[in-house]
């Protein structure tokens, strides 16, 4: 008996997967989707939204793939202490990563101590994985040696482009495969998907690219300008910062103000603000007992004191009226 007990299987625990897929209108419940993630989503460009995510995470890998019809801003922190990958497709090369554009082929690498500030194109799909900073070194290390760390001199390493496709395509059938409930249980039972196997194959793939001439990214001096910017007309009462105002909070001239928002945003400073509160208000009016007859103070409340103007700016940048969505929830 204790001889046949011995010869039994032995069962090894394998990570078992966070999986969610997500079709919505609502940008604050695709933020949400990012399981340990700070940021939050902004439209900048007009018309209704939609968008698609799927995200995974297996043994503190995370990949993710995200459409969206409208463009968009992303800002705020991925999961804390990780590196994200996100290989440039032509699907998604019309976006600014920290206000340059990348071509394809390139590999946009973000830290554990950079902030997510990302503007999407319209149409846009974008597919990318999250390392555990702990897991990297040690599956990089393990592989190619202590030269592991050349590969992060710079942000935008490139590799073949047909690499950087072949890469997402894999990256799209494990979150196919995690997603399928069926598929999930044979996949993580019988081991074919596993976080140090992700690694190792994207560890793999750098190391075969070459280390491009750096990318100039936005110099921080303009980040910095722009994210206190933000912050400031954020947290100050809605609708009554101006460009003046955010000029003496960060110490440049206008012509310095406008630089640094169209580099990062791709909006003029006016044009951004009127953005960010537009987003507030619709952020406001999707919170549960909002109705019809609220809309009103709740434009006033974010500087919209013209009703008529508050609707047509409304409808142009989210292509219907805001009693619409009151209506509909």
């Amino acid at each position: 008996m204790e001889n046949q007990r011995l010869r039994e299987p032995v069962a090894v625990a394998r990570p078992t997967p966070g999986v969610s897929a997500l079709e919505t209108d609502d940008l604050d419940r695709m933020s949400q989707a990012f399981l340990r993630w700070d940021h939050q989503f902004l439209q900048l460009s007009r018309g209704p939204f939609r968008g698609r995510i799927v995200f995974a995470e297996l043994g503190g890998v995370q990949l993710f793939d995200l459409e969206v019809n409208q463009a968009l801003q992303i800002r705020g922190e991925h999961a804390p202490d990780s590196f994200v990958f996100s290989p440039v497709l032509p699907s998604n090369s019309g976006a600014l990563w920290l206000g340059r554009s990348l071509k394809p082929g390139m590999i946009n690498i973000s830290g554990p101590h950079l902030d997510v500030n990302h503007r999407t194109s319209r149409d846009y799909r974008h597919t990318a994985c999250s390392v555990p900073r702990e897991l990297l070194e040690r599956v990089g290390v393990g592989l190619i040696g202590a030269d592991f760390g050349r590969l992060f001199e710079v942000r935008a390493p490139e590799i073949d482009p047909a690499h950087a496709e072949a890469l997402v395509d894999r990256w799209r059938a494990n979150l196919n495969a995690l997603s399928s409930p069926g598929r999930m249980r044979a996949e993580c039972h019988g081991g074919g998907i596993q976080p140090h196997g992700l690694v190792a194959e994207l560890v793999r793939v750098l190391a075969a690219g070459r280390v491009a001439d750096p990318v100039r990214l936005t110099s921080r001096h303009r980040a910095r300008i722009v994210r206190e910017a933000v912050d400031y007309a954020e947290s100050f009462p809605p609708g009554r910062v101006s460009t003046l105002d955010l000029c003496e909070l960060t110490g440049v001239s206008e012509r310095s103000l406008q630089y640094a928002f169209r580099e990062v945003t791709g909006l003029s400073p006016k044009d951004y603000l009127k953005v960010l509160r537009l987003n507030q208000v619709r952020r406001e009016l999707r919170a549960p007992g909002r109705d019809w007859g609220q809309i009103g103070a709740i434009a006033c409340k974010y500087g919209f004191d013209r009703p008529g103007r508050f609707s047509a700016d409304y409808r142009r940048q989210f292509g219907e009226l805001p009693s619409a969505l009151v209506k509909c929830r």
